[in-house]
């Protein structure tokens, strides 16, 4: 099954591999998202970005068709869904490759979320600026929360065996933090069954204070 990717990078067009999103916040800024289809054949990267149209209305919003695409697959396929925050210093491709074995190990369907976590330089002052950018992120993030809340909604209700489920791994949960405790949280974690904190990259002291705001 093909996976579904956002990401607030850099998009270069012209590219069909894993070239599309490049390590860079998106030229329009982070809180700008596109979507892209990925798979793997041959271990080579079949990445087909999303068209947007110049004119966007309620009617060919990109994301609602290709949220329900996937939607439909979850739900013929009867596989279950994890949406997946990479950590810090992954390039596109690496992200892709960690998404891609996570949906073939697991046997789940993955969408994707990748932000750009490798902004190069030295060690110290890139770790500082993948936290600055992973903070900037938190609005992409919660755009694709509101679009999944509103096209997946009714997935549950039409097959029970089929859940949503979210993984953030180390950086990704620093993100995932900022997202949580920003003004624009309003308890999107609701659409999800389960939710994974695998090797946080976040403070322990006072991490109740946000945590405990996950529903």
């Amino acid at each position: 099954m093909r996976m579904l990717v956002v990401s607030n990078r850099e998009v270069n067009e012209d590219a069909s591999d894993e070239n599309v999103f490049g390590e860079k916040p998106n030229l329009m800024g982070p809180g700008e998202i596109r979507l892209a289809w990925a798979e793997r054949t041959n271990d080579e990267w079949n990445v087909t970005l999303v068209d947007e149209p110049a004119e966007i209305d309620e009617a060919n919003v990109p994301s609602r068709a290709n949220f329900h695409e996937f939607r439909n697959k979850l739900i013929e396929l009867n596989k279950n869904c994890v949406f997946y925050i990479h950590g810090y210093n992954k390039s596109f491709k690496e992200n892709l490759d960690q998404s891609w074995e996570i949906q073939e190990y697991y046997d789940v369907a993955v969408v994707s979320f990748s932000w750009p976590a490798n902004p190069g330089g030295f060690i110290l002052s890139e770790y500082k600026k993948a936290q600055g950018i992973a903070e900037a992120s938190n609005i992409a993030l919660d755009r694709v929360f509101e679009k999944m809340g509103r096209y997946f909604r009714s997935v549950a209700s039409e097959d029970c065996n089929i859940s949503l489920n979210f993984l953030a791994h180390s950086l990704g949960s620093y993100l995932f933090k900022n997202f949580i405790s920003s003004p624009v949280f309003s308890d999107e974690t609701r659409m999800f069954d389960n939710i994974v904190l695998q090797q946080a990259d976040v403070d322990n002291p006072g991490h109740e204070w946000w945590v405990d705001k996950l529903r």
